[in-house]
């Protein structure tokens, strides 16, 4: 639906015939020019698309719910390192925010 485009596009694709070519539209980067291919009629029937909502979902909370459980899995675990592998362990083990505090107090 041309309505749903960016006005940027829609202003010049209103009058293009099947076929036609926009004028070249400028854009941050150099200039566009549209081709129409085909003309279909609008429809006002949304579609959801469950699983792709699910994905980009998943996709946006993935990094905050890894870092959480990497952290609880870490705040539960006990380790013991031995004195020659401290110094190359403790700075994986140790949140980001407290691993000069604790690297420099041992």
């Amino acid at each position: 639906n041309v309505s749903e485009l960016d006005p940027q596009f829609a202003k010049p694709l209103e009058n293009v015939k099947v076929g036609g070519y926009t004028d070249p539209i400028a854009m941050d980067i150099g200039m566009e020019i549209i081709r129409v291919d085909e003309r279909v009629a609008g429809s006002d029937n949304s579609t959801f698309n469950e699983p792709a909502i699910r994905t980009a979902i998943m996709q946006e909370k993935l990094p905050d719910a890894r870092k959480k459980f990497m952290d609880e899995l870490r705040d539960d675990a006990y380790i013991k390192i031995r004195e020659n592998y401290k110094a190359l362990v403790t700075p994986h083990l140790v949140p980001d925010d407290t691993k000069t505090a604790t690297t420099s107090s041992n």
